[in-house]
């Protein structure tokens, strides 16, 4: 990937709880649907239904006993009678930017780095997501990072002339039925061909298949944000994305690895054959230590506490061949024979 540079690359993210925050000072933030209940939009028994559908159907969405399969149907009633309920509301249009602006809906930490760096080098992000396409819109609008490189497949509203919403378009998209959707958009997103590099960023196991519409990928590099019952459901993580983020807030690693391949001349921390990167949470440090240090060219253990500011320099500044390493998160080992991350100390 850092090989053939940025003009093979395209990012494809999911939206809701991956480049928008889960969380922020204990609290849960908001989904695009859950920004649509305001009390300008929905009137309080719609409020307290859309609670019950989500106390019942999210704990189905995130059990780690459940396949997709299983799933599949409980999403797709969630998902359905809760834009039933948002139609009933007649929402009017010209209302969403007020309530997006009510919201406390958060893009992550780093976000203007991700979103500017793909504009700047004109990597396509596509962003694929579940939740209510005008609204995603809307935030990243109100945050000034909406780019001309930016493709955007979501649930969108349809309104009658007046401005009401009578409906949504097309294809219900839910957590679970992304790969059907990615396929179905295969051959409309044509700008998209020729780019067989592919970094991929979701927080549902379902993202994993946002990349199947790639005509002819050659590397596909997952990125996964673990936000709730991490415990739980950490091994399924693990064993499914290459990079899993532990209820991290920030755009850190994936703008880590998209300096590496927009600038690779770059100094650079390297990871070869067999070795892997492990990252665990611990507020706001970084803890360093090796699993296996006979090939290592030095103790990371002997580091000791590593802030993320040193961490960042410490990219920067030096190449090194490790073993394992501990900052928030975790990455199991990567299938290529050389994976390289650096980060600029400013």
């Amino acid at each position: 990937m850092q090989k053939a540079g940025p003009g093979s690359l395209q990012v494809i993210s999911d939206f809701d709880m991956t480049l928008t925050r889960f969380a922020h000072k204990g609290k849960r933030l908001p989904t695009t649907h859950n920004i649509l209940n305001n009390r300008l939009l929905i009137n309080e028994d719609s409020t307290k239904k859309m609670k019950e559908l989500l106390n019942t159907y999210y704990p189905i969405e995130i059990d780690p006993s459940l396949s997709p399969e299983e799933k599949l149907p409980y999403m797709v009633t969630w998902w359905t009678e809760v834009h039933e309920l948002l139609i009933q509301q007649r929402i009017r249009k010209d209302m969403l930017a007020q309530v997006v602006r009510e919201s406390s809906a958060m893009l992550r930490e780093g976000y203007r780095v991700f979103f500017d760096c793909l504009a700047e080098h004109r990597v396509p992000l596509l962003i694929f997501s579940a939740g209510v396409g005008d609204v995603l819109e809307e935030v990243i609008r109100q945050n000034d990072v909406f780019h001309p490189n930016l493709h955007i497949i979501s649930n969108y509203m349809d309104f009658d002339h007046t401005g009401v919403l009578q409906a949504f378009k097309g294809q219900l998209i839910h957590s679970y039925n992304k790969r059907d959707v990615a396929l179905s958009h295969a051959t409309a997103l044509r700008e998209l061909h020729g780019r067989p590099n592919v970094l991929l960023l979701g927080d549902s196991l379902g993202d994993l298949n946002m990349a199947d519409g790639v005509s002819e990928a050659q590397n596909i590099l997952t990125v996964g944000f673990l936000n709730d019952q991490v415990e739980e459901r950490k091994e399924s993580y693990i064993n499914s994305f290459d990079i899993v983020l532990l209820k991290d807030e920030t755009m850190d690693i994936p703008n880590v690895i998209l300096r590496h391949i927009v600038s690779p001349e770059m100094a650079s921390l390297s990871l070869r054959g067999n070795q892997s990167i492990f990252f665990l949470p611990h507020n706001s440090s970084c803890f360093a230590c090796s699993r296996s240090l006979s090939s290592s060219t030095f103790s990371l253990s002997s580091l000791g506490v590593i802030t993320p500011s040193l961490l960042r320099s410490w990219f920067w500044n030096m190449s090194a061949t490790i073993s394992s390493m501990v900052i928030p998160g975790f990455i199991r080992p990567f299938p290529s024979e050389t994976c390289s991350l650096i980060n600029s100390p400013n």
